[in-house]
């Protein structure tokens, strides 16, 4: 609750209130209207045009930035005070900060359109699937069977190759537009499904000359996930990584445990594992930052746009969250937020060893242009490399 004089002066500002504009009552005394409630969308403060033409307000949505520089939604009601002369004395005014109601409104929108484009994108996947997998059947056949000439048979080798793109593309379509099903939810080490992820990897990363460094200050580090499901959005980021450095480069992956709090809990520190996967590549746009996770975006040329989107539905249903950094032309940061276990798994004071990395679990360098796999250790003191050949 507010209330202005008829010179535009906040004169009460109730608790609540100053929450909301960021101001406390002392403040308020030597400030006008329009410095705490500066108008966005509108030329005027519409609790000021009161003052001139003297007719209430109901129920007005009116977005405004703060004195703190916050951004935010208001709805808003206001009546004009009058004395008993029926004089104008000033303005009444009942607001609420309606920008998280806002965002979770665009949220189920979101929500209900991914639901009817799922239930489409899953029709037409399943239409064309079983013709896709009687054609290659029937190429196949052919290219046993008949006696053609190797110009003939390159060009039977290229369809099959783009019948396996189109059936790798219905098999992301239909990963995404099914509802996320976890076999089991438990606390996993994370150290491992990532180094599986790289095995899995491995040799796309050396073809693409891409070195790996993985950085893990303990490699018992658990998390809470569905470890299947948690593997393939390791690979997805690995895929997305190497894409993004076609001439080559470094993709270092960082496991750290962290006190934080999730943008969809923002009050509350939670033990949280952090899963950073961090290229040299070309980096993103600003303009497509904000569109990165979703579904069948996608600014390259064959691709399906559901790698990062699958990447999030994952990762947000076990109750986690996948946040990007990026700078053109720099390299990107993906990080990857997940539950820690209860407190009788997950020790965060426990005594760091000063090997980061031990001699039975090591960290995987793929270095291509030597043909080999270095281990990396690290000690309080300079880098020691093993090459194990």
């Amino acid at each position: 609750v507010l209330i202005i004089d008829c010179q535009g002066r906040l004169t009460f500002l109730n608790p609540a209130g100053e929450k909301i504009l960021g101001v406390n009552q002392d403040e308020i005394q030597m400030m006008s209207l329009d410095e705490i409630m500066t108008p966005i969308d509108e030329e005027h403060n519409p609790i000021l045009l009161m003052l001139y033409n003297g007719e209430a307000i109901h129920r007005r949505k009116f977005r405004i930035l703060t004195k703190t520089g916050r951004e935010i939604l208001l709805g808003l009601s206001a009546v004009p005070l009058r004395n008993k002369a029926k004089e104008l004395k000033g303005v009444g005014v009942i607001f609420a900060d309606l920008t998280e109601q806002e965002a979770m409104e665009k949220e189920q929108q979101k929500l209900q359109h991914l639901a009817q484009l799922g239930e489409m994108t899953s029709w037409i996947a399943h239409e064309f699937k079983n013709p896709l997998t009687s054609i290659r059947l029937g190429v196949t056949t052919l290219k046993e069977r008949l006696k053609i000439s190797e110009q003939d048979e390159k060009f039977l080798e290229m369809i099959l190759t783009e019948l396996d793109r189109m059936n790798s593309t219905l098999r992301e379509i239909l990963c995404f537009s099914r509802p996320v099903k976890f076999e089991e939810l438990r606390s996993c080490p994370i150290y491992e499904i990532i180094q599986h992820a790289l095995f899995i990897m491995r040799p796309q990363l050396e073809q693409a000359d891409i070195r790996v460094e993985l950085d893990c200050p303990d490699p018992t580090i658990k998390a809470l996930c569905e470890p299947r499901l948690l593997e393939q959005v390791f690979i997805n980021l690995i895929t997305n990584a190497l894409q993004a450095m076609s001439g080559g480069g470094r993709l270092r992956i960082e496991l750290n445990r962290s006190q934080k709090e999730l943008k969809r809990k923002p009050s509350v520190v939670q033990n949280l594992v952090e899963i950073s996967f961090i290229d040299s590549g070309v980096g993103i746009p600003p303009e497509d930052l904000e569109r990165i996770f979703e579904a069948f975006y996608t600014t390259k040329r064959y691709g399906t746009g559901l790698g990062l989107a699958i990447a999030r539905k994952v990762v947000e249903e076990v109750g986690g969250e996948i946040l990007v950094q990026s700078k053109p032309g720099i390299g990107s940061a993906f990080i990857i937020r997940l539950l820690a276990p209860a407190d009788k798994e997950h020790n965060p004071k426990r005594k760091k060893s000063s090997i980061i990395l031990k001699q039975n679990l090591p960290s995987y360098l793929f270095s291509p242009s030597r043909k080999s796999i270095t281990r990396e250790i690290k000690r309080d003191g300079p880098e020691k490399n093993i090459d194990c050949r």
